[in-house]
Protein backbone atom coordinates (compact mmCIF):
# COMPACT_ATOMS: atom_id res chain seq x y z
CA UNK A 1 0.00 0.00 0.00
CA UNK A 2 2.87 2.54 0.68
CA UNK A 3 4.58 1.62 -2.90
CA UNK A 4 1.06 2.36 -4.32
CA UNK A 5 0.71 5.84 -2.38
CA UNK A 6 4.47 7.03 -3.48
CA UNK A 7 3.55 5.86 -7.02
CA UNK A 8 0.04 7.72 -6.87
CA UNK A 9 2.07 10.83 -5.33
CA UNK A 10 5.03 10.99 -7.85
CA UNK A 11 2.81 10.59 -11.17
CA UNK A 12 0.80 13.79 -10.15
CA UNK A 13 4.18 15.61 -10.83
CA UNK A 14 5.78 13.75 -14.18
CA UNK A 15 2.12 13.74 -15.36
CA UNK A 16 2.71 17.81 -14.83
CA UNK A 17 6.53 18.22 -16.18
CA UNK A 18 5.33 15.73 -19.34
CA UNK A 19 2.28 18.29 -19.92
CA UNK A 20 4.54 21.29 -19.43
CA UNK A 21 6.99 21.19 -21.92
CA UNK A 22 8.61 17.86 -24.12
CA UNK A 23 12.30 19.25 -23.47
CA UNK A 24 10.74 18.36 -19.94
CA UNK A 25 9.55 15.04 -20.36
CA UNK A 26 12.69 14.21 -22.54
CA UNK A 27 15.01 15.23 -19.45
CA UNK A 28 13.49 13.67 -16.28
CA UNK A 29 12.87 10.32 -18.90
CA UNK A 30 16.61 10.14 -19.21
CA UNK A 31 18.22 7.54 -16.41
CA UNK A 32 20.53 9.69 -13.66
CA UNK A 33 23.79 8.03 -12.76
CA UNK A 34 23.97 8.25 -9.07
CA UNK A 35 26.66 10.90 -7.59
CA UNK A 36 29.39 8.48 -6.04
CA UNK A 37 29.32 6.30 -9.26
CA UNK A 38 33.01 5.64 -10.54
CA UNK A 39 32.75 6.86 -13.51
CA UNK A 40 31.48 10.44 -11.95
CA UNK A 41 34.57 10.03 -9.35
CA UNK A 42 36.71 9.34 -12.17
CA UNK A 43 35.68 12.33 -14.06
CA UNK A 44 35.94 15.02 -11.37
CA UNK A 45 39.42 13.79 -10.39
CA UNK A 46 40.68 14.11 -13.93
CA UNK A 47 39.16 17.66 -14.18
CA UNK A 48 40.94 18.34 -10.89
CA UNK A 49 44.23 17.51 -11.98
CA UNK A 50 44.07 19.19 -15.27
CA UNK A 51 42.97 22.39 -13.37
CA UNK A 52 45.95 22.34 -10.42
CA UNK A 53 47.95 21.91 -13.38
CA UNK A 54 46.82 24.54 -15.33
CA UNK A 55 47.25 26.50 -11.96
CA UNK A 56 50.94 25.24 -11.15
CA UNK A 57 52.19 26.53 -14.96
CA UNK A 58 50.59 29.82 -14.50
CA UNK A 59 52.80 30.13 -11.11
CA UNK A 60 55.39 29.43 -12.90
CA UNK A 61 54.99 31.70 -15.70
CA UNK A 62 54.15 34.48 -13.29
CA UNK A 63 57.26 33.79 -11.11
CA UNK A 64 59.59 33.47 -14.15
CA UNK A 65 58.35 36.93 -15.50
CA UNK A 66 59.21 38.58 -11.56
CA UNK A 67 62.69 37.07 -11.90
CA UNK A 68 62.71 38.70 -15.23
CA UNK A 69 62.18 41.93 -14.04
CA UNK A 70 64.08 41.87 -10.87
CA UNK A 71 66.78 40.77 -12.93
CA UNK A 72 66.50 43.46 -15.20
CA UNK A 73 65.66 46.29 -12.45
CA UNK A 74 69.33 45.44 -11.34
CA UNK A 75 70.83 45.83 -14.25
CA UNK A 76 69.45 49.34 -15.32
CA UNK A 77 70.83 50.06 -11.55
CA UNK A 78 73.76 48.68 -12.03
CA UNK A 79 74.31 50.95 -15.52
CA UNK A 80 72.99 53.89 -13.50
CA UNK A 81 75.38 53.99 -10.54
CA UNK A 82 78.87 52.87 -12.64
CA UNK A 83 81.37 55.70 -12.67
CA UNK A 84 82.19 57.30 -15.72
CA UNK A 85 84.95 56.79 -17.46
CA UNK A 86 88.61 57.94 -16.78
CA UNK A 87 90.09 60.40 -19.29
CA UNK A 88 93.48 59.03 -20.63
CA UNK A 89 96.67 60.24 -18.90
CA UNK A 90 98.60 62.34 -20.02
CA UNK A 91 102.09 61.83 -20.13
CA UNK A 92 104.66 64.83 -19.46
CA UNK A 93 106.98 65.39 -22.05
CA UNK A 94 110.24 63.58 -22.40
CA UNK A 95 112.65 66.37 -22.04
CA UNK A 96 111.00 67.45 -19.01
CA UNK A 97 111.06 65.90 -15.83
CA UNK A 98 108.15 66.61 -13.11
CA UNK A 99 108.11 66.56 -9.42
CA UNK A 100 105.62 64.47 -7.65
CA UNK A 101 103.75 67.55 -6.07
CA UNK A 102 101.42 69.21 -8.61
CA UNK A 103 100.30 72.43 -6.68
CA UNK A 104 99.73 74.94 -8.83
CA UNK A 105 101.14 77.33 -6.76
CA UNK A 106 104.70 76.46 -6.81
CA UNK A 107 106.56 78.46 -10.10
CA UNK A 108 108.03 76.47 -12.67
CA UNK A 109 111.19 76.34 -13.22
CA UNK A 110 113.36 75.25 -16.37
CA UNK A 111 116.66 73.80 -16.94
CA UNK A 112 118.48 75.45 -19.69
CA UNK A 113 120.13 71.65 -20.27
CA UNK A 114 116.39 70.56 -20.91
CA UNK A 115 114.62 73.22 -22.98
CA UNK A 116 113.13 71.87 -25.77
CA UNK A 117 114.66 73.01 -28.80
CA UNK A 118 112.58 70.62 -31.22
CA UNK A 119 113.00 73.24 -33.88
CA UNK A 120 116.71 74.35 -35.14
CA UNK A 121 115.25 77.69 -35.14
CA UNK A 122 116.35 79.56 -31.93
CA UNK A 123 113.54 81.33 -32.29
CA UNK A 124 111.42 78.87 -31.46
CA UNK A 125 113.05 77.61 -29.01
CA UNK A 126 113.30 80.51 -26.81
CA UNK A 127 109.19 80.83 -27.55
CA UNK A 128 108.78 78.05 -26.09
CA UNK A 129 110.98 78.04 -23.33
CA UNK A 130 108.95 81.14 -22.00
CA UNK A 131 105.54 79.58 -22.88
CA UNK A 132 106.64 76.81 -20.56
CA UNK A 133 107.92 78.99 -17.79
CA UNK A 134 104.42 81.29 -17.72
CA UNK A 135 102.58 78.34 -17.43
CA UNK A 136 101.73 76.94 -14.07
CA UNK A 137 99.37 73.87 -14.39
CA UNK A 138 102.33 71.71 -15.01
CA UNK A 139 103.65 72.41 -11.65
CA UNK A 140 107.65 73.14 -10.31
CA UNK A 141 109.82 71.50 -13.11
CA UNK A 142 113.55 70.10 -12.44
CA UNK A 143 116.30 68.18 -14.46
CA UNK A 144 116.64 65.57 -11.71
CA UNK A 145 113.80 63.48 -10.16
CA UNK A 146 112.92 63.08 -7.13
CA UNK A 147 114.28 60.64 -4.52
CA UNK A 148 111.68 58.51 -2.57
CA UNK A 149 111.25 59.70 0.78
CA UNK A 150 113.20 56.84 3.17
CA UNK A 151 110.39 54.85 4.90
CA UNK A 152 109.73 55.52 8.37
CA UNK A 153 112.02 53.16 10.67
CA UNK A 154 109.68 51.83 13.55
CA UNK A 155 111.47 53.04 16.65
CA UNK A 156 111.58 50.78 19.80
CA UNK A 157 110.09 52.44 23.07
CA UNK A 158 113.28 53.03 25.65
CA UNK A 159 111.58 50.51 28.99
CA UNK A 160 111.62 47.87 25.66
CA UNK A 161 115.02 47.89 24.42
CA UNK A 162 116.94 45.62 25.69
CA UNK A 163 120.90 46.70 26.82
CA UNK A 164 124.24 45.44 25.26
CA UNK A 165 126.15 42.59 26.25
CA UNK A 166 128.34 44.99 27.76
CA UNK A 167 126.09 47.31 29.11
CA UNK A 168 126.24 47.62 33.10
CA UNK A 169 122.61 49.21 33.36
CA UNK A 170 122.13 48.38 37.08
CA UNK A 171 125.26 49.10 39.31
CA UNK A 172 125.74 46.46 42.88
CA UNK A 173 124.64 48.20 45.79
CA UNK A 174 126.91 46.43 48.50
CA UNK A 175 128.66 47.88 51.45
CA UNK A 176 131.31 45.93 53.85
CA UNK A 177 129.74 43.19 56.46
CA UNK A 178 126.25 43.24 54.92
CA UNK A 179 123.82 41.50 56.95
CA UNK A 180 121.85 40.10 54.01
CA UNK A 181 123.07 39.96 50.23
CA UNK A 182 120.45 39.91 47.31
CA UNK A 183 121.34 37.46 44.27
CA UNK A 184 118.95 38.49 41.22
CA UNK A 185 118.98 36.88 37.62
CA UNK A 186 120.24 39.84 36.15
CA UNK A 187 118.64 43.48 35.20
CA UNK A 188 115.12 43.30 33.54
CA UNK A 189 113.73 45.85 31.27
CA UNK A 190 112.12 48.23 33.95
CA UNK A 191 114.92 48.26 36.09
CA UNK A 192 117.52 48.69 33.51
CA UNK A 193 115.12 51.95 32.31
CA UNK A 194 114.63 53.46 35.61
CA UNK A 195 118.01 52.35 37.24
CA UNK A 196 116.98 50.76 40.45
CA UNK A 197 116.55 47.36 41.21
CA UNK A 198 113.04 45.29 41.23
CA UNK A 199 111.92 48.44 39.85
CA UNK A 200 109.63 46.29 38.28
CA UNK A 201 105.03 47.77 38.39
CA UNK A 202 104.64 44.13 39.41
CA UNK A 203 107.27 42.87 40.90
CA UNK A 204 106.22 41.39 45.03
CA UNK A 205 109.72 42.42 46.24
CA UNK A 206 109.31 45.99 48.26
CA UNK A 207 106.14 45.25 49.50
CA UNK A 208 106.98 42.04 51.02
CA UNK A 209 110.32 43.20 52.72
CA UNK A 210 108.45 45.00 54.72
CA UNK A 211 105.55 42.97 55.51
CA UNK A 212 107.80 40.61 56.73
CA UNK A 213 109.62 42.79 59.13
CA UNK A 214 112.77 42.72 57.16
CA UNK A 215 112.94 46.16 57.45
CA UNK A 216 110.47 48.29 59.38
CA UNK A 217 109.03 50.22 56.97
CA UNK A 218 107.88 50.51 53.77
CA UNK A 219 110.43 51.26 51.20
CA UNK A 220 109.86 51.52 47.16
CA UNK A 221 112.87 50.86 44.72
CA UNK A 222 114.00 54.50 44.48
CA UNK A 223 115.31 53.77 48.35
CA UNK A 224 117.11 50.87 47.58
CA UNK A 225 120.68 52.54 47.18
CA UNK A 226 119.85 53.54 51.13
CA UNK A 227 119.39 50.01 52.12
CA UNK A 228 123.25 49.09 53.03
CA UNK A 229 123.85 51.51 54.64
CA UNK A 230 120.17 51.48 57.22
CA UNK A 231 119.99 47.82 57.31
CA UNK A 232 122.82 46.17 55.61
CA UNK A 233 121.12 44.91 52.72
CA UNK A 234 122.97 45.05 49.79
CA UNK A 235 121.52 43.90 45.84
CA UNK A 236 123.56 42.56 43.13
CA UNK A 237 122.80 40.18 39.97
CA UNK A 238 124.25 36.87 38.60
CA UNK A 239 124.87 38.60 35.32
CA UNK A 240 125.10 42.36 34.30
CA UNK A 241 123.53 42.27 30.80
CA UNK A 242 119.42 43.64 30.55
CA UNK A 243 117.88 40.91 28.55
CA UNK A 244 113.88 40.84 28.24
CA UNK A 245 114.04 36.96 29.92
CA UNK A 246 116.64 35.39 31.61
CA UNK A 247 116.14 33.11 29.26
CA UNK A 248 118.38 34.93 27.02
CA UNK A 249 121.27 34.45 29.17
CA UNK A 250 123.94 32.07 28.09
CA UNK A 251 125.75 29.57 29.91
CA UNK A 252 129.14 31.42 29.48
CA UNK A 253 127.58 34.27 31.07
CA UNK A 254 126.41 32.12 33.87
CA UNK A 255 129.75 30.78 35.10
CA UNK A 256 131.47 33.88 34.72
CA UNK A 257 128.33 35.59 36.90
CA UNK A 258 129.28 32.66 39.95
CA UNK A 259 133.17 33.66 39.52
CA UNK A 260 131.98 37.43 40.36
CA UNK A 261 129.83 36.55 42.71
CA UNK A 262 132.34 34.44 44.76
CA UNK A 263 134.42 37.52 44.31
CA UNK A 264 131.76 40.05 45.88
CA UNK A 265 131.04 37.40 48.82
CA UNK A 266 134.59 37.72 50.05
CA UNK A 267 134.78 41.15 49.54
CA UNK A 268 131.40 42.21 51.22
CA UNK A 269 131.49 39.06 53.67
CA UNK A 270 127.50 39.20 54.04
CA UNK A 271 125.97 36.64 56.94
CA UNK A 272 123.68 35.39 54.36
CA UNK A 273 122.72 35.34 51.08
CA UNK A 274 119.77 35.22 49.50
CA UNK A 275 118.84 34.23 46.04
CA UNK A 276 115.70 35.38 44.73
CA UNK A 277 114.56 32.74 42.45
CA UNK A 278 115.26 28.84 42.68
CA UNK A 279 115.64 29.43 39.05
CA UNK A 280 119.05 31.74 39.45
CA UNK A 281 120.05 29.00 42.33
CA UNK A 282 120.07 26.53 39.82
CA UNK A 283 121.42 27.94 36.69
CA UNK A 284 124.75 29.18 39.03
CA UNK A 285 124.91 25.74 41.34
CA UNK A 286 124.34 23.44 39.17
CA UNK A 287 121.59 21.57 41.02
CA UNK A 288 118.30 21.74 42.11
CA UNK A 289 116.73 22.61 45.21
CA UNK A 290 113.51 24.03 47.03
CA UNK A 291 112.59 27.36 48.50
CA UNK A 292 114.41 28.35 52.24
CA UNK A 293 117.43 27.37 53.94
CA UNK A 294 120.10 25.40 51.95
CA UNK A 295 122.65 23.39 53.39
CA UNK A 296 125.27 24.12 51.53
CA UNK A 297 127.39 27.59 52.31
CA UNK A 298 128.99 30.26 49.75
CA UNK A 299 131.62 31.39 50.92
CA UNK A 300 130.67 31.34 54.79
CA UNK A 301 127.78 32.72 54.14
CA UNK A 302 124.32 30.82 54.39
CA UNK A 303 122.12 30.44 51.40
CA UNK A 304 118.71 30.87 51.74
CA UNK A 305 116.55 30.87 48.45
CA UNK A 306 113.10 32.30 48.73
CA UNK A 307 110.35 31.70 45.10
CA UNK A 308 110.88 34.41 42.57
CA UNK A 309 109.41 37.70 42.97
CA UNK A 310 108.16 38.13 39.55
CA UNK A 311 104.20 38.31 39.51
CA UNK A 312 105.13 36.05 36.33
CA UNK A 313 105.81 33.12 38.59
CA UNK A 314 102.37 31.47 39.07
CA UNK A 315 103.70 28.52 40.83
CA UNK A 316 103.21 30.47 44.17
CA UNK A 317 101.28 33.23 45.60
CA UNK A 318 101.99 36.01 46.75
CA UNK A 319 100.82 34.81 50.50
CA UNK A 320 103.66 31.40 49.61
CA UNK A 321 106.34 34.01 48.81
CA UNK A 322 105.38 35.98 52.47
CA UNK A 323 105.93 32.48 54.22
CA UNK A 324 109.32 32.44 53.05
CA UNK A 325 110.09 35.99 53.51
CA UNK A 326 109.34 35.93 57.25
CA UNK A 327 111.28 33.02 57.84
CA UNK A 328 114.46 34.49 56.00
CA UNK A 329 113.12 37.34 58.43
CA UNK A 330 113.60 34.90 61.45
CA UNK A 331 117.19 33.51 60.43
CA UNK A 332 118.22 37.46 60.17
CA UNK A 333 117.18 37.94 63.76
CA UNK A 334 118.66 34.52 65.07
CA UNK A 335 122.54 35.59 63.08
CA UNK A 336 121.95 39.14 65.16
Amino acid sequence: SSSSSSSSSSSPSLSCASTSSPQASAYFSQPRPSIHSPASVLASNSATRELARTRAKEICNAAQRLKSKRQERRKQKQRHHLPPPSPPSRSPPPSLSLSPSRSPSFSPSLSPSRSPSRSPSGAIASEATAVAASSNFLGPLHTSPSEPPAPNERREHPLKRGCGPSDDALRDLVAPNLKLLIVGWNPGIQSAAHGHHYAGANNHFWPLLSESAIVPKKHTYHDDHLLPSLYGIGFTNACKRTTRSSSDLSKKELREGLKDLRVLISECNPAVVCFNGMGVYNALMNCKCTPGLQSTNLNGAKVFVVPSTSARVVKYTRAHKLCYFKELSALLKDNS
